[in-house]
């Protein structure tokens, strides 16, 4: 609008001196050519913004689901303190894994959550052999997704 403004006042203030005259059809065609692209970009940036928005809750709810899981570690890790020196990495596993995965990827990390539940069971009934097994397979089953998470990418 205030481009439009602008390039109305030029043409006035040349018609008012008389150094310049523009048919009204040609001032007309002229301000519907600015309207046009101010239109367009306007719309553009509100699809945009739609996106962004829309992108925004998905990753939130992603990232959501991957900060429960290390505070399931986490909790098995304090309700447990005998095994934390094992449990530990699998929490740094997860805190450093990118969030953000594929649809694709569900399986994996279903594998990882019963692969959690097993391990909370494991520290519940105090199977060390086990909970070091499990803490080992977790690492893994992190990594490899992350692998995979940036193949997908």
């Amino acid at each position: 609008l205030i481009t439009e403004v602008i390039v109305s006042a030029v043409f006035v203030l040349f018609e008012q001196i008389g150094t310049f005259s523009l048919p009204i059809v040609w001032f007309i065609l002229i301000q519907v050519v600015i309207l046009a692209i101010f239109a367009i970009r306007t719309l553009t940036l509100k699809a945009g913004q739609e996106i962004i928005e829309n992108r925004g809750a998905v990753v939130a709810e992603k990232v959501f689901v991957w900060k429960s899981l290390i505070v399931d570690v986490e909790t098995i890790m304090q309700s447990t303190p005998e095994f934390s020196k094992d449990i530990k990495p699998v929490v740094d596993a997860i805190k450093y894994s990118d969030p953000m995965s594929n649809p694709q990827l569900a399986e994996y990390e279903d594998a990882i959550k019963d692969s959690i539940i097993r391990l909370n069971q494991a520290a519940i009934e105090k199977e060390a052999d086990r909970v070091s097994e499990l803490c080992v397979t977790l690492q893994r089953q992190i990594k490899d997704r992350n692998n995979r998470v940036k193949l997908l990418k």
